[in-house]
């Protein structure tokens, strides 16, 4: 359930401030940091009626430069990112922002090799919310719709090898009190290998949990970025008072982890572990909304190979997808 700190905080996080809002809700035991996080709620409340203005008149807005941009923060993803940025091309997605955190790889070079990529250096730690409502304020006018996945989060619709996500989103989106669509993930595992294949992600892996699985619950979210106040969790953004997210069934969805699961017409593949390799490299790389390193628990509880799922074969085949 959305509170009324949830909006303020949201509100907080939107506003245009050098300083690193999320950094200060992790330090709320130091007493300096809490009273400072706090301080800012106030000013929350101002934007959040300043946002509500700009929304009721930016929506009569029909001159996006792009219908479909996708958003994302990435640390070295460089054996992975030319999969990603194709795949998203061929579902119709036009443009990507990607906050560039810190990479010591390739990640850059290959982002600039693409004319539809723009690549932002965004150094630092805990950096995806500030990255989330950074683009929400710079690309709220840019564009008609904002996609926010990782490198590893493939939107798949299971019953079409031929779709456009802008079309399909903008059946949800295009209704006047819904600010976004939120997917729920299903998450694939190891495929039991050891060590990193050559080729595709989406070809090398192809056991996945059970929909019911409790980690599948999860969502991301396509959103209407004139609706929205701004993030406080990665996974759902807080909608605008008035506005809602719904899921591929138009029922509400008010948590960033929900009660069921549902993946019939739309879900996210989501490449979690890959091989242990793979999951020890991620490990290593630290984590991107919290401090410390991921724990081999969470490659155990990840790791679920339960039902076979090769159907993103068929699409790369059918639609030519080649890296």
């Amino acid at each position: 359930m959305i509170t009324i700190k949830d909006r303020l905080m949201a509100a907080r996080n939107r506003l245009p401030i050098f300083v690193n809002k999320h950094f200060l809700d992790k330090k709320r035991k130091n007493l300096k940091y809490k009273i400072l996080s706090y301080a800012l709620f106030p000013l929350g409340l101002i934007e959040q009626e300043k946002l509500k203005k700009v929304s009721l008149v930016s929506q009569k807005n029909k001159n996006f430069q792009y219908k479909m941009i996708v958003v994302s923060i990435m640390k070295n993803e460089a054996p992975y990112i030319k999969e990603w940025i194709k795949y998203y091309l061929s579902i119709g997605v036009e443009h990507f922002y990607i906050y560039n955190n810190n990479s010591s790889d390739s990640t850059e070079e290959i982002l600039n090799s693409f004319s539809e990529v723009t690549c932002i250096n965004y150094p630092g730690e805990l950096r995806q919310l500030d990255a989330y409502n950074d683009a929400l304020n710079r690309f709220k006018n840019i564009a008609q719709y904002i996609t926010v996945v990782d490198a590893d989060e493939f939107i798949f619709c299971p019953n079409e090898f031929k779709f456009n996500l802008y079309q399909f989103v903008d059946k949800y989106l295009s209704h006047k009190e819904v600010a976004g669509l939120g997917i729920h993930w299903l998450i694939f595992g190891s495929s039991h290998l050891m060590t990193q294949p050559e080729g595709l992600v989406t070809e090398n892996y192809v056991y996945r949990s059970k929909t019911n699985f409790y980690k599948n619950k999860h969502v991301k979210t396509i959103i209407n970025p004139r609706k929205i106040l701004g993030y406080t969790n990665a996974h759902l953004p807080i909608p605008l008072p008035g506005y809602k997210i719904v899921n591929e069934n138009y029922k509400i969805i008010d948590s960033p982890a929900s009660d069921s699961v549902t993946v019939n017409k739309i879900r996210i593949n989501h490449y979690f572990t890959k091989s242990k390799e793979e999951f020890m490299k991620k490990r290593n790389r630290g984590l991107a909304d919290n401090v410390g390193k991921r724990s081999m628990q969470e490659f155990q509880i990840h790791d679920k190979n339960d039902v076979f799922d090769d159907a993103m074969k068929g699409y790369n085949k059918k639609n030519n997808l080649d890296i």
